[in-house]
């Protein structure tokens, strides 16, 4: 574990910050400082820091050679090698040799001083080994031979004197290692790096993803971290994914960077938010909506679409949108985002919707995101465009819809009557009491109101109304089939000469996206379907 300077902070009285950690990834948008975070700290630790930066030429020399100890070290070390500079010179001097005075910007040129390093330290191995002066089996150039094969292994390194070649496993020929691929050539440079840097070292990797195949990079810097436990790694990225997956690592998020002065953020370890959603989310510049439904759900293509003001973030489940908008909510200090939720209405009481709307949890007014693809606004549209006739569509839908409601009236009775007494139950996690028999009392007290007589006649002379009296706003509010079967059955497909239930929704959700660009008219009516306190 090592002490670590960080740079200054916007908003802070203090000009610098002192961590004790082992790894860190700093995580943030292009542009927001990150390879500066990494100049600050080589700059404010060099003499323990080793630096490997985004801007490298990965030109692997096809031949090399070995020198001194001191000559191969300081040029790896420092960039160059004059034989009549003292150490205190090389320090005071480092960002000339090693980045021509620009180490932001300045291009690191370093593959051959890494093998002749590599080179000289191999032949000094062999020749200590030969003198009985050093047990060690093997030397850097060995140990890069082996960890390079285990992340590559369907290729082979073959080390020959001042040269490296490579073959295929399953053929004979081989070829200069000069000539390997760019993701080839950069593993091998990032081992031979990090097995250079001196004992103890901070090593700095700055856009470690780059040129390495998301299926292996994880493997491989778990391999690095175990191959140098003396180190600490510290990881320059802006890649979500990458980040995630050092899960023992500090992160820290830098959100920009003025005039020598950047706004970050250490993210806390104890925090009830998964650590991916909050990396995923930080970078924002717009409020945060977080939504039921997956990654490219039809939730979210009309999310993103009628709400275009905020990033739009599906989680899943009802409860984990409602659990992350509060989580997020109760550290607004640390993050400053406006957070906000999205879920479907299914058997939620209006009083219910009133609560969640206080705590900034929307509502749609429908059990499904499906439904509001057949509200007669949306329908009429559609008819439009395909020029057909919107009363005559709307009749027939109409007519099919209801008829599938009365084959499936028995059943959805049954699913609302099972979400209403979900719910119930759910309510009953706020009992408590100062011991078990207080606690027994207050459940089977809160079990007493709950009547399930009532609710099943209730239930029954609502889906009963809805049938009879042909509701159609409260059809598409209480009606819930499985397997999102509202658009297939309401036949409006073959009604406008469309193939598919999804035609049906690409059309409308184009239909929606020109309405943006147009009046609003259209996105208006889907607006308006969703509860929500307006601030």
């Amino acid at each position: 574990m090592h002490s670590l300077a960080l740079p200054p902070k916007k908003s802070r009285d203090e000009v610098l910050q002192v961590i004790h950690v082992h790894n860190v990834v700093i995580v943030g948008a292009n542009g927001s400082g990150k390879t500066r975070f990494g100049a600050f700290i080589e700059d404010k630790n060099f003499h323990r820091v080793h630096r490997i930066s985004a801007q490298k030429s990965l030109s692997m020399p096809e031949s090399s050679h070995s020198a001194s100890i001191e000559e191969a070290e300081k040029a790896f070390k420092f960039g160059a090698y004059h034989p009549s500079t003292t150490d205190e010179a090389y320090f005071i001097n480092w960002k000339n040799f090693k980045y021509r005075d620009k180490p932001i910007t300045g291009m690191l040129n370093d593959f051959d001083k890494l093998l002749t390093l590599l080179f000289t330290e191999d032949y000094n191995h062999a020749l200590k080994i030969k003198q009985g002066q050093d047990q060690e089996t093997l030397s850097k150039l060995d140990r890069i031979k082996i960890l390079w094969e285990k992340v590559l292994p369907h290729r082979k390194l073959i080390i020959e004197a001042g040269q490296i070649f490579t073959h295929p496993n399953e053929e004979r020929f081989k070829y200069n290692a000069s000539e390997m691929s760019d993701g080839e050539r950069v593993i091998f440079y990032l081992i031979g790096e990090v097995l250079c840097a001196k004992k103890n070292s901070i090593l700095i990797i700055d856009e470690p993803e780059m040129h390495i195949h998301q299926s292996i990079i994880n493997q491989f810097y778990d391999l690095l971290e175990m191959e140098r436990p003396d180190c600490s790694f510290i990881y320059l990225t802006h890649n979500i994914d990458f980040a995630s997956q050092r899960t023992q690592a500090l992160k820290i998020w830098t959100k920009s960077y003025k005039s020598g002065i950047w706004d970050y953020e250490i993210l806390p370890d104890d925090s009830p938010i998964p650590e991916r959603l909050y990396l995923e989310i930080l970078g924002s510049r717009k409020p945060i909506l977080f939504i039921e439904g997956s990654e490219g759900s039809l939730d979210q293509r009309l999310y993103q679409i009628v709400l275009s003001d905020y990033t739009i973030k599906p989680l899943g489940s009802c409860e984990k949108v409602i659990h992350n908008t509060k989580a997020f909510k109760e550290q607004g200090e640390f993050h400053r985002l406006d957070v906000f939720g999205l879920i479907d209405r299914d058997a939620k009481h209006d009083h219910e919707i009133e609560e969640l709307n206080k705590k900034d949890i929307w509502v749609l007014e429908y059990g499904e995101v499906e439904n509001i693809f057949l509200v007669e606004d949306i329908i009429k549209a559609a008819c439009s465009h395909m020029s057909k006739k919107d009363d005559d569509v709307l009749l027939q839908v109409k007519k099919n819809l209801f008829a599938f409601f009365e084959q499936q009236l028995e059943t959805q009775k049954k699913i609302y009557f099972k979400k209403v007494l979900r719910q119930e139950l759910f309510d009953l996690k706020s009992i408590d009491s100062g011991d078990i028999g207080g606690l027994r009392y207050n459940f089977e007290k809160k079990l007493q109101h709950i009547e399930l007589d009532k609710m099943e006649n209730d239930i029954n002379i609502h889906y009963n109304n809805i049938l009879e009296k042909k509701d159609y706003t409260q059809l598409l509010t209480f009606f819930n089939p499985k397997r999102k079967s509202l658009i297939a059955n309401s036949n409006i497909c073959s009604l406008l000469g469309l193939k598919r239930p999804q035609d049906y929704e690409d059309l409308v959700l184009n239909l929606l996206s020109k309405d943006m660009q147009d009046t609003g008219e259209l996105c208006q009516s889907v607006l308006e379907r969703i509860s929500k306190v307006q601030n």
